[in-house]
């Protein structure tokens, strides 16, 4: 026996398809039945919207009217007296709320962009609207279509510097999951891996809003953030611009950042899985300037000389003892 769901889908899928055939009714009587078809079609919408979900819908649908497709062609829906179309306009109208829930198909007709930087990588990337993007190692950026349109928006995981062009009736957006940034024309550095546990920001010119949690942190030139997104603490500092300007050139500045930190970027920079034997390790910090443009082999070796840690390397995985 079929659910009273199914028998919902089958009923609307039915009710286009008999709309199809439309074509070959001339009379004016069947036009009104066109209008009286238009009303009910209103409450069935209404009906859908209390269903499951909206993926599940219209993957019923498309599959009903898929075998259909004999039949029901989208050229013929357009074939219905001028009258009849705009009232089918103005009463869809009446649940637009409810069909841009139900209804994915808008979403289909949007293409999205990708860049993507390899292990090892850094690319320089210009957006539709004049911003210059500088994607770093095992980063990726992505936007949709319409990006200097009606939004501009992207979606970062990994480490970027954005130069970013002044619009005043489109902010400029960085996505970064838990977190985004609000761009008022300016250069800046962001770090955000999906996989990782922090965000940080520095701020070059210009100026930003750090938006996390119903909370907005506003950075001036020369003022890093960093966000624990474990812990919730957000540290909001000074920092010296000059390091962080050589950024592009492969080296990356260190402020008291904690070993964990260090390795993660470490790991996305050469490929390789970094583990603590002793966890305590995690938190000893270290403040100077890495060039991930050096080997690993290199810049392991620079943090030995600290006489803090030693690692050991065994294929891919790379293990760090306390030195002693």
């Amino acid at each position: 026996m079929k659910s009273k769901n199914e028998n919902r889908y089958e009923d609307f899928a039915s009710f286009f398809h008999e709309k199809a055939n439309l074509q070959e009714e001339e009379s004016t009587s069947q036009e009104f039945k066109v209008v009286e078809k238009i009303y009910t079609l209103r409450e069935k919408i209404v009906l859908l919207a209390k269903l499951k979900t909206a993926g599940s819908v219209w993957e019923k649908l498309d599959h009903r009217i898929i075998e259909n497709k004999q039949t029901l062609k989208i050229r013929k829906l357009f074939r219905f007296p001028y009258a009849a179309a705009i009232l089918l306009l103005l009463v869809v109208a009446g649940t637009l709320g409810i069909v841009n829930y139900l209804s994915p198909f808008s979403d289909r007709q949007l293409s999205f962009s990708e860049i993507i930087s390899h292990t090892g990588e850094m690319k320089e990337v210009e957006l539709p609207d004049g911003t210059n993007v500088w994607l770093g190692s095992n980063s990726s950026l992505k936007y949709d279509n319409k990006f200097g349109q009606r939004n501009r928006l992207v979606n970062l995981n990994g480490e970027a510097m954005f130069d970013v062009t002044t619009d005043n009736k489109l902010p400029f957006y960085v996505n970064m999951g838990k977190a985004s940034i609000k761009v008022h024309g300016t250069k800046f550095l962001v770090t955000s891996y999906a996989e990782g546990h922090n965000n940080e920001v520095i701020l070059i010119e210009g100026k930003v809003e750090y938006l996390r949690q119903n909370h907005s942190y506003t950075l001036a030139p020369g003022e890093s953030l960093a966000d624990n997104l474990h812990t919730d603490k957000i540290i909001k500092k000074k920092v010296e611009l000059d390091s962080y300007s050589q950024w592009r050139d492969g080296k990356v500045y260190l402020d008291n950042n904690n070993l964990n930190y260090l390795v993660f970027l470490m790991g996305q920079w050469y490929g390789k899985k970094f583990v603590f034997r002793d966890t305590n390790l995690k938190e000893l910090t270290f403040t100077g300037v890495i060039n991930k443009n050096n080997s690993l082999d290199y810049n392991m070796n620079i943090i030995e000389l600290t006489n803090k840690v030693k690692f050991e390397k065994s294929e891919n995985l790379i293990t760090i003892i306390e030195q002693k």
